[in-house]
């Protein structure tokens, strides 16, 4: 048969399929299935041994209508209603450390009640039947940990929670000491029917107020509104709930007593300020009362209207003039004076410039912030350094403004006073005490109008403060939760799924890539040209009794396919010996020998099956072998084989050496008229011989055989044998060489080419051969 018909006979394989991956993972249905179990165990002990958190949110709105808060010019409506409103700054605020500190100190959120179980300690926030009060705090830096358990109407037991904790009694009210620290216990609520431990824990409220802030969340809800949200996420619901509310409520109110403080020292300002000019009111007054009775003057008159008309026109514009540089002079000498150095500047009291009133409002907010970072940080600190610095330099601009302002107001109060002094040439002709008494009127009355300003502006405000006065914030709703969103159940569940799937996926995956063995057709196919012949499925040595040819199951069929293939190579050419070997031991080659043999005999056929393997041979019943037929010690095949049961024309054979050398006698010249004489008188010829790739006998026997058999075991046979069969194949006169891959552990209950393992069979044949030739091994 030629070289392309043989091809077409023995089987070929093409590259695996998706199938034959998917096989691969189905085949390992068990790791799967442990893997599963596991992976799905772990999710169900997190879900089950995990604290549970709920998410709480809460909405404030920012009130942020300041129509002309910043352009008014004037300090007071400034300090009344504030500047403009910066909503990052308000987000930041709302995360400060103060605020945090305010909220969790008023409302003793860093005292934590916890229901102590068997492996979890549940936040139960105020379930509890009593408060824990901090009596005497003398490390205020590290947090306390109390157990309380059996409570009865006098008290109950405490010990510190550790693992010796010991406890001892305590009575309700009374203070006791644990750790240096003392504490009293307040019942509240009933107590509970059942004995129940729980675990009460003091924080340190600056170490809680960091932890807040960081679980909360504070963000804009969109960009098209001024609302902020607040949310975190909690172990108790209403404590969380309570949290967000607490916040609201101290940013409010803080809101609002900064507010008052402003208004206060404004209040302050003005009351002070109008103490001062009463007094030089009065002073004038009495002067103007002294002059007029000591010199007898009276009112100006019969003098001329236009002239004292322009005069007093001059007059009230220098009237206005020396009110704005008595505001002037007021603010200068306020800023200048040390006692008000760290002070809020007041109101610029009507002075027309909006760029001082911008000035002393962005002076007053470094104030209120230093104020505040004052008892947090120290003089020395970065921080209170640049607030000094940007404090020192606003002050100078104010200054400096001030200056140029009372510049500007002394050159229109010369050019009116040289205007003035026309008009007073013109009333030169009036008597002196009459010019003097008017003097003393100007006087009185700029310092009347001064009065009468800061009364003005006092009564503005206490109505501006009634009226605007209001919360800048508003909380939209009491915060909502819900929950729990953590642990996410249907997500823990998918990822143990999905853990369970991938590990054994990638399990499967590393063993392939490690794996260093034959495992498929594939394998063989992809690293040798060589024809495949067929293969054999995996038989526990528990079933293998004998050959099971004459049974129905699929070892037997698997091996008349051979026997059907061979036949098919073998059919214009006389091949009787079969030479079976392969690279190493164990890998079945003996098994393939004797089942092969015997379904070639199965016909009826004669099939000498011939153990050459003499360093392994087995016992036998005889007393010879097949050396003493190569020695010349004997001629009578017959009394050399085995009784082969019930397949008479199957003769086993055996060779056995007791000294030298096997391969010796593999190349005594007794060794052809062997095989000659073995050829005549049967039609097949199966040599069992050793592994070609341990010594030397499979290449002897080689140049007496016809075609070698070359057995190849699943998951044993190192892929790099392969390169010893090439080597072997290049060999000159090297006879036929075929595969056949033993061993193959099918998958599930599919079978050879995927049909059950009782396709087309009934029955149970028990037929087998005598098993003195094959006390090897059933696989070897």
């Amino acid at each position: 048969m030629t070289e392309n018909n043989a091809e077409n006979v023995v089987e070929t394989a093409d590259g695996p399929t998706i199938r034959d991956h998917l096989q691969k993972y189905i085949s390992n249905y068990p790791l799967f299935i442990i893997a599963l179990i596991l992976s799905l165990g772990t999710a169900a002990l997190y879900i089950r041994y995990t604290i549970p958190k709920y998410k709480v949110n809460a909405q404030m709105l920012v009130k942020t209508d300041r129509s002309g808060a910043s352009n008014s010019g004037d300090l007071i409506e400034t300090a009344l209603k504030g500047a403009n409103m910066n909503l990052e700054n308000e987000l930041q605020l709302l995360k400060s450390v103060e605020l945090m500190e305010r909220v969790v100190s008023k409302s003793a959120f860093n005292i934590v009640y916890y229901k102590v179980g068997n492996v979890l300690d549940l936040d139960v926030y105020l379930d509890v039947p009593f408060r824990l009060v901090p009596h005497e705090i003398k490390d205020s830096n590290n947090a306390f940990n109390i157990l309380v358990k059996d409570l009865t109407r006098e008290g109950g037991m405490i010990a510190p929670a550790s693992a010796d904790a010991k406890f001892r009694k305590f009575q309700w009210s009374s203070p006791f000491t644990i750790g240096n620290q003392t504490f009293r216990l307040v019942q509240t609520t009933r107590l509970p029917g059942q004995s129940i431990t729980y675990r009460a824990v003091w924080n340190p409220i600056d170490a809680f107020a960091d932890d807040l802030q960081r679980r909360l969340y504070v963000g804009m809800l969109d960009n098209k509104t001024s609302i902020i949200e607040l949310s975190m996420l909690v172990e108790n619901l209403y404590k969380g709930q309570d949290l967000l509310n607490s916040i609201c409520t101290e940013y409010i109110q803080a809101s609002m007593e900064e507010k008052a403080k402003l208004a206060d020292v404004t209040v302050k300002f003005i009351d002070d300020r109008l103490g001062v000019v009463a007094a030089d009111l009065g002073g004038v007054e009495g002067n103007l009362a002294n002059y007029q009775s000591a010199n007898r003057v009276s009112s100006l008159e019969d003098q001329s209207s236009a002239t004292f008309s322009n005069t007093n026109a001059v007059d009230k514009d220098l009237l206005d003039i020396n009110n704005q540089k008595g505001v002037v002079d007021m603010i200068s000498r306020y800023l200048n004076n040390p006692t008000y150095r760290n002070k809020l500047v007041p109101s610029t009291l009507g002075l027309s410039d909006g760029t001082l009133s911008s000035m002393i409002s962005h002076y007053n907010e470094l104030q209120i912030r230093k104020e505040k970072e004052a008892p947090y940080l120290q003089e020395e600190n970065e921080i209170m350094k640049d607030l000094n610095n940007q404090i020192s330099s606003v002050r100078a601009s104010i200054l400096e403004s001030l200056q140029n302002i009372g510049e500007n107001l002394r050159l229109k109060e010369s050019g009116l006073r040289q205007q003035n002094n026309k008009y007073q040439q013109t009333l030169s002709v009036l008597p002196y005490k009459e010019k003097a008494l008017q003097d003393i009127k100007r006087k009185q009355s700029i310092t009347e109008g001064l009065y009468l300003y800061l009364l003005q502006k006092r009564e503005e405000f206490a109505i501006s403060s009634a009226a605007v006065n209001k919360p800048g914030y508003k909380q939209m709703d009491k915060a909502k939760g819900y929950g729990p969103v953590e642990p996410n159940n249907k997500k823990i569940w998918i990822m143990g799924v999905l853990a369970g799937l991938l590990i054994p996926i990638v399990i499967i995956g590393v063993r392939g890539m490690l794996n260093d063995k034959i495992l498929t057709k594939n394998d063989l196919a992809s690293r040798t040209s060589i024809p495949i012949l067929g293969e054999t499925n995996h038989v526990s040595k528990k079933l293998i009794k004998g050959v099971s040819l004459l049974n129905r199951d699929v070892i037997g069929e698997q091996f008349r396919i051979i026997r059907t293939r061979l036949s098919l190579l073998q059919r214009n050419v006389d091949k009787k010996v079969l030479l079976i070997t392969s690279s190493q031991s164990n890998e079945g080659k003996s098994f393939v020998a004797l089942h092969l043999a015997g379904v070639l005999a199965i016909p009826g056929k004669k099939v000498a099956l011939i153990n050459f393997d003499m360093r392994k041979a087995a016992e036998t019943q005889s007393t010879k072998n097949l050396t003493d037929f190569v020695l010349g010690h004997t001629t009578d095949l017959k009394a050399l084989h085995e009784p082969s049961g019930e397949i008479p024309s199957l003769h086993a054979y055996t060779a056995r050496i007791t000294t030298g050398n096997p391969s010796d006698l593999l190349l005594h010249e007794g060794m052809p008229a062997l095989l000659q004489r073995l050829r005549r008188e049967y039609e097949y010829i199966i040599i069992d011989s050793a592994p070609i790739g341990l010594v030397s006998d499979g290449y002897i026997l080689s140049k007496y055989a016809d075609t070698i058999i070359f057995v190849v075991r699943q998951g044993f046979t190192p892929k790099k044998k392969m390169e010893l069969l090439k080597d072997v194949a290049k060999l000159r006169d090297m006879p036929e060489i075929l595969l056949i891959l033993n061993d193959v552990r099918s998958p599930g209950k599919q079978s050879y080419y995927g049909y059950g393992a009782d396709y087309g069979f009934s029955g149970n044949g028990t037929s087998s051969l005598k098993k003195s030739f094959w006390k090897k091994s059933a696989v070897s």
